[in-house]
């Protein structure tokens, strides 16, 4: 999966527990610079109201089921 494609993207990212996030991805962390070996996302979700206000929800590449740009 090449998520840096995704980086400052509008994004619906459908994990692997099922659940659907939209958002804004902030932020990307590569295999090779990640203390665990999985390259990362990190999202300012739009669809979570409780979470306005800056927060980022991170998303390894492994806990990715779908990822797709998304138009407004």
């Amino acid at each position: 999966m090449k998520l840096y494609e995704y980086i400052k993207k509008q994004v619906k990212i459908t994990d692997i527990d099922g659940d659907i996030f939209y958002g804004k991805v902030e932020g990307y962390i590569s295999a090779q610079t990640s203390p665990d070996g999985i390259a990362s996302i990190a999202i300012t979700p739009n669809n979570m109201p409780e979470w306005s206000g800056g927060y980022l929800i991170c998303f390894t590449e492994n806990d990715i089921k779908t990822i797709e740009i998304i138009e407004f």
